[in-house]
């Protein structure tokens, strides 16, 4: 990145544990993942 003159300015992550009935309420959410796509075995 700064190669090219760019700088990171912040990083966010949501964990959904949301119930699909809570989660369809939320409106358009762009990206989502679970926590099992991210290594949780939980």
């Amino acid at each position: 990145m700064r190669r090219q003159g760019a700088e990171l300015l912040g990083l966010a992550l949501v964990v959904d544990e949301l119930p699909d009935a809570v989660r369809a309420r939320l409106g358009r959410v762009t990206s989502l993942v679970t926590r099992a796509e991210l290594g949780d075995p939980a």
